[in-house]
């Protein structure tokens, strides 16, 4: 893991304020024309989030760590870019580079196109993100913020400000757009700090970030389901991965169902009690050899089965899945 230095870090030049606007799932990058007397606002954004972040420890990411108040999570900028499958005129897919739109936009702060106060506000429901950019002798560092478009008051609302001679309220301007004070990660050439991690994996959920992390998470639980007595089949651990990979939630779940395994009780899986007891069969979820096996549209139910998520409604006839209190399907 590549760390930073990061009180050695000097910040040159104006701040450049990049904003992401989403419409469907394409973003598109812009630097936001600004009075100069923007610019202190900015850089004292950037100043205090390098200043936290410098008094902060390193560990590495993964989706299923939890930093500490004094930890930072460390990201390889490499891992913005992963190889996906393309096809050209109707040849065969070959392996191609996607890098998350996020880091696409930020490294080209100098050069993206412009768009002024009144284009933004017209569209200011698709504000996606925001970055600070400065210099760093030379390559860009962006201070990343995952934000929407909002205006500090309702429109009927009277805007009251402090006059600080008088100690009285008088009237203000209403601001037009608010920015957000809080970053969310920090993109340098060398390391990304991630000091938000939900919001922070929103921001590049393009390239799937978190699914990256899903085989390495699958073979400690498949190795834990064995060494506990449980196998796993094969061909289900397959079907719970790729489900993983293209889900975040599920992804996310792997870290608890990976306690959650030395709490089972492997004997109700034997003897079915722990499936009956939550109507269901056995049958579906265990083959001959005694592995957890099922069909591959059946694998969340199974880890759902195993979590103990299922359980009737002691007040109606109905039953429910404990997250999320709704009727099975």
């Amino acid at each position: 893991m590549t760390t930073t230095d990061w009180t050695t870090i000097q910040l040159t030049g104006d701040p450049i304020l990049v904003v992401g606007l989403r419409s469907g799932s394409t973003v598109e990058g812009y630097r936001l024309i600004m009075d100069k007397n923007v610019h202190a606002d900015l850089r004292r954004v950037a100043d205090q989030a390098l200043e936290r972040v410098a008094g902060m420890e390193a560990i590495g990411y993964t989706p299923y760590v939890e930093p500490g108040d004094d930890e930072y999570l460390s990201l390889s900028p490499a891992m913005l870019t992963v190889a996906v499958a393309a096809a050209e005129d109707g040849a065969p897919a070959s392996q191609a580079q996607q890098t998350a739109r996020l880091a696409e936009i930020v490294q080209n702060a100098d050069t993206l196109p412009t768009i002024g106060a009144k284009q933004l506000l017209a569209r200011v429901d698709e504000l996606y993100f925001q970055a600070i950019c400065l210099h760093a002798s030379p390559p860009i560092i962006a201070f990343v913020t995952k934000t929407i478009g909002r205006p500090v008051l309702k429109r009927s609302a009277i805007p009251l400000g402090v006059d600080d001679a008088t100690d009285r309220f008088k009237s203000i301007s209403r601001p037009e757009l608010v920015l957000e004070g809080e970053i969310h990660g920090i993109i340098t050439a060398s390391e990304i700090a991630i000091l938000n991690r939900p919001q922070f994996q929103f921001l590049v959920a393009d390239i799937g970030l978190v699914g990256q992390y899903v085989p390495a998470q699958m073979k400690l639980v498949t190795g834990r389901l064995k060494q506990h007595g449980i196998p796993l089949s094969a061909k289900t651990g397959q079907a719970i991965e790729a489900k993983a990979t293209a889900s975040v939630q599920l992804a996310k779940r792997l870290d608890a169902f990976l306690v959650r395994i030395d709490q089972i009780d492997i004997a109700r899986i034997a003897n079915g009690r722990g499936f009956i007891a939550q109507d269901l069969k056995k049958k579906d979820f265990v083959n001959a050899k005694g592995e957890l096996d099922c069909a591959d549209d059946r694998v969340l139910e199974l880890i759902d089965a195993l979590e103990g998520r299922f359980f009737d409604d002691g007040f109606t006839n109905e039953k429910r899945r404990a997250d999320r209190f709704r009727k099975r399907p």
